[in-house]
């Protein structure tokens, strides 16, 4: 028969539960379970917390329908969009920090036009659509 006292919670690296680790704007950096090591910079280990990532994203939609009619709809649209992302690739046997930056743009705009015959019976609707897209990229 096996008896288990003082059973506690531990994470991988043996240390205590603790919930306010959970908090999202717990302080990492400063907790002395989290510390690099004291010989160079940050020795030849792996990092200890995960490469962090940051990115920022700007986006821009427009579209404008007009109604010719009853039976016409002329539609005009176009988006932009910017991301920019930062990632510090510190990892396994890195020396020093890599910063990896990365930008990516999206343009798209167009014309559509869409047609709704009031009295013909083959035709109920017809939609005509033209679209450019442009992408790229850096980094």
């Amino acid at each position: 028969m096996c008896i288990v006292k003082d059973m506690k919670q531990k994470n991988h690296r043996m240390l205590d539960f603790d919930k306010n680790k959970l908090d999202p704007a717990y302080d990492f950096i400063n907790d002395p379970d989290y510390k690099y090591p004291s010989t160079g910079y940050r020795s030849n280990t792996a990092a200890i917390l995960p490469d962090p990532l940051s990115y920022t994203t700007e986006a821009t939609l427009a579209k404008l329908y007009l109604h010719l009619n009853e039976e016409n709809r002329l539609g005009f649209h176009a988006t932009k969009q910017k991301t920019d992302r930062v990632s510090n690739n510190f990892t396994r046997k890195t020396f020093a920090s890599r910063i990896g930056k990365d930008t990516a743009e999206l343009e798209s705009y167009g014309i559509s036009h869409r047609y709704l015959p009031i009295t013909s019976e083959f035709i109920d609707e017809v939609n005509t659509t033209l679209t450019q897209q442009k992408n790229y990229r850096s980094g």
